[in-house]
């Protein structure tokens, strides 16, 4: 009866998870597509909306520059409340203009001003070629230079209040919040309904609406970004004719013929030099063209030009019809649309692995629902804690991974604020593995003794902790302990993982358990570095060390509320002085140690020296946006994941893991000879457009699918030598798991040192894809033939 009334309660437990859990999660999804899109508005926008302001502002500064040009000085000029109220009146969102000389005194104000109006700009100012930028929390001023024929005098400035702008974009994406709300709650009716089994093939449903609606709010995010960009340069390209009309039109008051500007056709190419997306500036005479930007378009009838934004004013010009006119590309907008749908489709394929991995969750949950009052079978049981599992392995990795596309920038600086050079950085990365690599045996021993809850637990504490004190305190000496805490909590999880995911396979599912490493630790790689490069343009990167804080006290409470404790096993191992011969047996095994030295500990290297530390440092320096970078080191983490699904098939069928191994070498070599090329000099001579960005892609793609074949089939090979069958499968395996941390420890080292006497030329990445395919040629060369156990390759990372 007692159990009876467990099972009832659990399966309503259960069903409430199975309703909650998937509508959090696509809540969760839309919230970010939002807030990134949110946050490229923010972004962008103002940035043309002060364009648009500075070319109005430029109208009002025409007017001085001519009057100072006379000799006038500006205390004697007059009707500036004249001038400038049509300009207050076309642009409401304009809270001030003002001229204030060079002591900082208010020499004219409309509307009138205090001195203590001019407090709220005391930061460094932006340069922006025609104009600077001040910023506080409540203004944007924009300051024009205003200068006689010797000097600058005085500087006009245009304040506007952030509101204004902010209240476009939020008046612009309202309507796509509201889309997502209807769309989440029509989610959650779904998720009611399958739960009440009212519709049949839950998970198709469940699985299909999530990305339908994911695509949908991407969609209306994209339009709404175009629509405020498009408006921006709308805005910009009307604000710049009117500008450079007026300052024609003050020539032409003054009787002064344009003709007599024989550097009339420098101001239109200075104009574009200043504002890229010009594609042409014209003047015409009666629908003749008398100066382009184009010389060979001089002298021609006027045509419109298709594919561009145009605009045009006319001049005051009283003997010929004269009109000033913009063309201003529309390659921004295609450019931009291209990188908005490139980022949210990258966000789209991170929230489909973090998607994939808890809705299985509510799956497994629901199987255990329907199981009955008997309850499930050993096996099927033993599936659902395997399940239980994966979200604490995942979210592990993806926690390291949201810094990845940063932290070796981050650490660079940090080590120059410190007074330190920048190969101080890689000390960081050491300290890191090195710390992770010290607690995997005595986490493996505690494991065995205490089961693996307690060591989850600890973990994350150890992980959540690192990174909050990473983002409270900057300094090199504490950044250097932070990370060997995060580090250690990193060697904790795993074992555990590891611990719990043994306890809970048979030989028939062992596969099945090392699948659980390989997914968990690419795809919270590929996820994780996708968001946090994004996230870390609009939060910060502090921002991002304390949302990996935050995951790593999520791991903590699914640890503590849904892992279970596993029994202690009973210690059957040979004594210290036994198994000590026994090691020492090992460093003389020949294919071990070959396996070892030559393959185990050189893909690690590669792993943490070149993808870790190496190559955010390297795409930083050439100017790669953040996100890029991270959309980069996915492309690893995607070809692993692709290549490890079939390697272990293809050493099942070829019963050869020393051939998987050596191809899995040779392709590496091949990788990183192409991520080398990046830099390359004869690229900047081709017209092939980013040639250097697809060969990096490229190398990466490569690079992964390699290590995919080498560390599905490496434990297994491992597991087939001689030591194996002294020491048992289990030791060495743990054995080789400690000695590739090797390469993990010394991996940004090793790189490092190469960079610093290569002058961090990205050819010395392309030298150690030599070296690696010579430890291939050495590890294949002499070698036996190791054969792959019928039930299948365990896979490792």
């Amino acid at each position: 009866m007692e159990r009876l009334v467990a099972r009832t309660k659990q399966k309503s437990n259960s069903r409430t998870i199975n309703i909650i859990l998937p509508v959090l999660l696509l809540g969760l999804a839309l919230v970010l597509v939002l807030y990134i899109g949110y946050g490229k508005a923010q972004h962008t926008y103002p940035d043309l909306r002060l364009d648009a302001l500075a070319g109005v502002g430029e109208i009002v500064q025409n007017s001085f520059q001519t009057f100072l040009a006379a000799g006038f000085p500006l205390s004697q000029f007059v009707g500036f409340s004249t001038l400038t109220e049509p300009v207050l009146l076309s642009e409401p969102s304009i809270t001030e203009i003002r001229v204030i000389d060079k002591t900082g005194k208010i020499v004219f104000s409309n509307p009138l001003s205090s001195p203590q109006d001019l407090e709220h700009k005391r930061e460094a100012a932006k340069d922006r070629g025609r104009y600077s930028v001040y910023s506080s929390d409540r203004f944007y001023i924009l300051s024009l230079p205003l200068s006689n024929k010797f000097e600058t005098v005085a500087a006009l400035e245009i304040v506007t209040e952030k509101k204004h702008i902010g209240q476009r974009i939020n008046a612009d994406f309202l309507p796509t919040v509201v889309v997502a709300i209807i769309l989440l709650i029509g989610y959650s009716m779904l998720a009611i309904l399958s739960e009440r089994g009212a519709i049949r093939r839950v998970n198709l449903w469940i699985r299909g609406f999530f990305g339908i609606a994911f695509v949908i709010v991407a969609v209306v995010v994209m339009i709404t970004l175009i629509g405020l960009l498009s408006s921006g340069v709308r805005d910009k390209g009307r604000a710049l004719t009117k500008s450079l009309a007026a300052r024609l039109d003050a020539a032409l008051e003054m009787g002064i013929d344009l003709s007599s500007f024989m550097e009339l056709d420098t101001t239109f190419r200075e104009y574009q030099e200043l504002n890229p997306e010009i594609d042409y500036i014209a003047l015409t005479e009666n629908d003749i063209v008398a100066i382009h930007t184009s010389d060979y378009l001089v002298g021609t009838q006027w045509q419109s030009q298709r594919g561009l934004f145009q605009f045009s004013q006319s001049l005051r010009s009283e003997a010929q019809r004269m009109e000033i006119r913009f063309g201003v590309s529309k390659k921004l907008l295609y450019r931009s649309l291209w990188r908005y749908g490139k980022d949210f489709i990258v966000l789209l394929i991170a929230s489909a692995f973090l998607s994939a991995l808890f809705l299985n969750l509510t799956l497994s949950f629901k199987r255990g629902a329907d199981l009955g009052p008997a309850g499930p079978t050993v096996e099927a049981e033993q599936g659902m804690k395997r399940d239980l599992i994966k979200p604490v392995f995942f979210l592990a990795i993806f926690m390291e991974g949201l810094h990845a596309s940063f932290l070796p920038q981050y650490m660079k600086y940090i080590a120059a604020e410190s007074g330190l050079g920048a190969g101080a950085a890689s000390a960081v990365f050491m300290a890191y593995f090195a710390a992770y690599t010290l607690c995997i045996i005595p986490s493996g021993w505690f494991a065995q003794r205490r089961g693996s809850k307690p060591l989850l637990a600890a973990g994350a504490v150890l992980s959540s902790g690192g990174l909050l004190l990473l983002s409270l305190f900057p300094t090199f000496a504490l950044v250097v302990l932070f990370r060997m805490l995060s580090g250690a909590g990193g060697g904790m999880l795993f074992i555990g993982v590891q611990s719990y995911i043994l306890k809970h396979t048979t030989r028939e599912t062992r596969t099945q358990g090392g699948a659980i490493i390989v997914y968990g630790y690419n795809g919270g790689t590929l996820s994780g570095a996708a968001i946090g490069a994004m996230l870390a343009l609009y939060i910060g990167m502090k921002g991002v060390f304390v949302l990996g804080a935050a995951v790593g006290v999520t791991i903590l409470l699914y640890s503590l509320r849904y892992i279970t404790r596993t029994p202690a096993s009973l210690d059957n191992t040979p004594g210290p002085k036994a198994r000590f011969r026994s090691l020492l047996g090992v460093f003389t095994d020949i294919s071990f140690m070959k396996t070892v030295l030559l393959v185990g500990i050189p893909t690690k290297v590669i792993l943490t020296g070149v993808t870790i530390y190496a190559l955010p440092l390297l795409l930083s320096a050439r100017a790669f946006p953040q996100e890029d970078i991270g959309q980069i080191l996915m492309f690893y983490a995607a070809g692993v994941l692709i290549s490890s699904r079939y390697a272990s098939r293809l050493a099942d069928r070829l019963r050869n893991t020393r051939q998987i191994l050596f191809l899995g070498m040779l392709g590496a070599g091949v990788g990183l000879g192409l991520i080398g090329l990046m830099n390359w000099q004869a690229l900047s001579t081709t017209s092939v457009p980013f040639l250097s960005a697809l060969l990096v892609i490229t190398g990466m793609l490569i690079l992964g699918l390699s290590h995919g074949f080498i560390h599905a089939p490496i434990v297994t090979h491992i597991t087939e030598t001689r030591s194996a069958k002294v020491l048992g499968q289990a030791s060495v395996a743990s054995l080789y798991r400690f000695l590739e941390r090797i390469g993990h420890v010394t991996g940004p080292l090793i790189v490092s040192g190469v960079l610093v006497a290569m002058s961090e030329n990205t050819l010395s990445i392309g030298l150690i894809g030599i070296v690696v395919v010579l430890f291939g040629l050495l590890f294949i060369t002499g070698a036996k033939r190791h054969t792959a156990p019928e039930q299948g390759s365990r896979a490792d990372v």
